[in-house]
Formats: C-alpha cells, sequence, structure tokens
C-alpha cells in the first residue's frame, strides 16, 4: 500500500472515529435514559455515515468495495434503505461485481417499503437466477425478508414463489433448505380455515380457536429453550398491551416438557396471554400446523383464517393494526 493510499485510510478512520465520539457525546447529553444498545447503534449509523462520506471523496480507492458492502449491510440493519439508495443505484450503474447482490437488496428492499411488491419479487428473480452466487447471504436474506412482505401485502403466491426460486438457485445449506420447505407447507394454510387446536390450558381447560370467533388471534408455538422466541416478546407484549381491548389475543404453546419449567418463565417475563404445552395434546396441533421448528408464529383472522405465518414481531405487530382497522 503506498503512502497516499495509507493517509486515505487514516483520514477515514480517523473521521469515523470522530462522527461515532460525537455521536456519543450527543447521546451522553441527551435528557433521555440511554441504554447501551442505544449507544451502539447510534455509533454503527454513525460509522455507516463516516463510511458512505468516505466512498463520496474517494471513489476509486482500492477498499471502496469493502465500503459500500459495510454501508449496505448497515443500512439494511437499521433500516436507512431510503438514504442509501442512490448509493445502490450508483453502484450497479458503476458495473461494480463485489457488493452487487447486496446494493440490488437494497433496490428490492426499497421497492417494498414503496408497496411494489410484485415489482420486489420480479427483481429478486434476477438476483436469484444470475447474481446471487457471489453473495449467496445476501440473496438468502433479502429472499425471507420478501417472503414476510408478500405475506404483508396479501400475496401469499409471492412468498411461495420466492422460497421456490430459493430452493432452485442459491446454494442454501441444508438447515435453511428445510426452512424454505417448511414456510412453503406452512403457507399452504394461509387463507384458509385456521387447524383445530387441541391443547389444554395449565387449568386443564381446552382451548379451542371458536371461542376466540371475531377475534384476532397469533398461535405462536414457542419453547423456554429458544432464544429467537424469547428475543420477539418484547415487541408483542407491547402489541398484546396494546389490542388486547380491541379483539386481539395470544395463544402461546410451548414445546417443553414440563409445565413447571413454563410457569417460571411466564412469571420472569411476565407474560400475560394464554399458554398451553403442546404435550397435553401428544402434540397433535404441533403437527397440524407443520411445526418443525421455532419460533413458528399463525396470525388468524376474525374469520377464523389464517392470514399470515412465520412473521417477525414487528411485522406481526403491523399486520394486526392493518386486520383491527378493517
Amino acid at each position: 500500500m503506498t503512502c497516499s493510499k495509507i493517509g486515505v485510510r487514516l483520514a477515514f478512520f480517523a473521521l469515523a472515529g470522530m462522527v461515532c465520539f460525537s455521536s456519543w457525546l450527543l447521546a451522553a447529553d441527551s435528557s433521555e435514559t440511554q441504554t447501551l444498545s442505544d449507544i451502539l447503534d447510534a455509533q454503527d449509523i454513525a460509522k455507516m455515515n463516516a463510511v458512505i462520506s468516505y466512498i463520496e471523496q474517494n471513489p476509486e480507492a482500492e477498499d471502496v468495495d469493502e465500503g459500500y458492502s459495510l454501508v449496505f449491510s448497515l443500512a439494511n440493519e437499521y433500516d436507512q434503505i431510503e438514504k442509501v439508495v442512490p448509493l445502490a443505484d450508483k453502484y450497479i450503474e458503476s458495473g461494480r461485481q463485489a457488493a452487487e447482490a447486496k446494493a440490488m437488496c437494497i433496490q428490492i428492499k426499497n421497492l417494498v417499503q414503496q408497496g411494489n411488491v410484485e415489482e420486489a419479487v420480479d427483481q429478486f428473480m434476477g438476483l436469484a437466477r444470475f447474481k446471487a452466487r457471489r453473495d449467496p447471504n445476501a440473496a438468502g436474506n433479502c429472499g425471507f425478508e420478501l417472503v414476510e412482505a408478500a405475506q404483508l401485502a396479501g400475496h401469499p403466491e409471492l412468498s411461495r414463489k420466492v422460497l421456490m426460486v430459493m430452493r432452485e438457485t442459491l446454494p442454501l445449506n441444508p438447515t435453511y433448505d428445510r426452512v424454505c420447505e417448511g414456510l412453503i407447507q406452512k403457507l399452504d394454510l394461509v387463507n384458509k380455515p385456521a387447524p383445530e387446536i387441541t391443547v389444554v390450558d395449565f387449568e386443564e381447560n381446552p382451548i379451542k380457536l371458536s371461542d376466540y370467533e371475531g377475534k384476532v388471534v397469533l398461535v405462536d408455538f414457542w419453547g423456554t429453550f429458544c432464544g429467537p422466541c424469547i428475543r420477539q416478546f418484547p415487541q408483542l407484549k407491547e402489541t398484546y398491551a396494546e389490542f388486547k381491548d380491541q379483539g386481539f389475543e395470544i395463544i402461546g404453546i410451548s414445546a417443553d416438557p414440563s409445565q413447571e419449567e413454563v410457569n417460571e418463565f411466564q412469571t420472569k417475563y411476565n407474560l400475560p396471554w394464554k399458554l398451553a404445552l403442546s404435550l397435553s395434546d401428544e402434540q397433535a396441533t404441533l403437527d397440524r400446523y407443520f411445526v418443525e421448528a421455532f419460533p413458528s408464529t399463525y396470525l388468524i383472522g376474525k374469520d377464523g383464517k389464517v392470514i399470515a405465518v412465520d412473521l417477525e414481531a414487528t411485522a406481526i405487530d403491523k399486520a394486526v393494526r392493518a386486520q383491527l382497522q378493517q
């Protein structure tokens, strides 16, 4: 590396450090209580902005592809899509390839946010078939987000289309391939009457969907051993608290072997909705819902039909809001 390139890199890292430190000072001076997570998030966004400045000032730098890749990753993680769309467009027009898949994912997610889900799916077809082998992880993550977005837009058939293309074209590892296969199977339930639930609650009372007629219901298959399940609870609790009096309910069906474990967990995390064990009906309900991994979630509408499957907690919140407004 030449001295001039070393100087550019040092200047970049100095800039990133100053921006991140300034962001930290602003956070520290804020009257609002800042958590460690808030501070780290602010530093990551500041780092993204510093790298954008570096790219703009050094478009031919030896490490500019690395910079683009970092910007696209951070923009996706922190929902800064609109901010970097011009950068993604510019990158693709340049003919560069190292971060091309990530740039296309930015464009696709921007289309989704604008409500152009069908166009986004069409663009994903091109990404998966012709570009994704350079960065299958980026394409795979983009695909799963698109599956969720298509369901929220009321197009489960597009979700299925995306999953089929992912299985056909991406070099998925066996675990991801099984996830895709399982999601395709679950999507067969969408727009159909929800399968029967035959578990009993901890007071030995049967839980029946017919008792929730006219309500929006989330059936959440989970376990105390499941990290992703636990990470969804804060958002689910917020959604439940806001909408429980407007006709929203959650039924939590745990795959744990004993009620005692779940009771302790319920007390620790203050879960306010009805809980049951999948073992209480010898896992018959699990089988009807094609549950092979956790969490598995099913949002059921007021008419008793499945609306969407395996949404993230923030997407569940959006879907519940939309259903209760109908």
